[in-house]
């Protein structure tokens, strides 16, 4: 199996897994740091057990354009979250008023100066932000707290 570069991260220069030997495809695919041990496990032939979150990215792995994940998911603290697309980010702050969101635009905004969640252009955006977030919650954040 051939290596698979990773684009950088938004953030900066941190990259993950930041391993590339040559001749690695690119992929634009969004993995997170939660999905590395599911990987390692399966990249392993070891089974996952249940208890552990995240999704293996091995499928990346052995197919670089493979359709993936739409958003990744950053908990600033135990309210403050941000959802990551290829090109938006949308924070929100659980603890204070639900219509209190950040938007970002990368492909016009890349440093992330405007705010554009109150623009009715990006209505739907928020709207769609939004269902990712119920998604999440549903699938993490329900089952961890019974």
């Amino acid at each position: 199996m051939d290596a698979i570069e990773l684009p950088e991260t938004r953030e900066g220069d941190w990259k993950v897994p930041n391993v590339t030997p040559p001749g690695g495809a690119r992929t634009s695919a969004i993995v997170e740091s939660i999905d590395t041990f599911p990987t390692l496990f399966e990249l392993c032939g070891i089974p996952i057990p249940d208890y552990i979150d995240g999704t293996s990215f091995a499928p990346i792995l052995r197919d670089p354009t493979r359709k993936w994940k739409e958003a990744a998911f950053t908990w600033g603290s135990d309210s403050r979250l941000s959802i990551q697309t290829e090109r938006y980010r949308f924070n929100m702050d659980l603890d204070l008023d639900p219509a209190s969101y950040e938007l970002y635009d990368h492909e016009s905004d890349p440093k992330e100066f405007v705010n554009v969640s109150a623009q009715s252009e990006y209505a739907s955006v928020v709207q769609r932000m939004q269902e990712i977030f119920r998604e999440y919650e549903l699938k993490y954040l329900s089952s961890s707290q019974q």
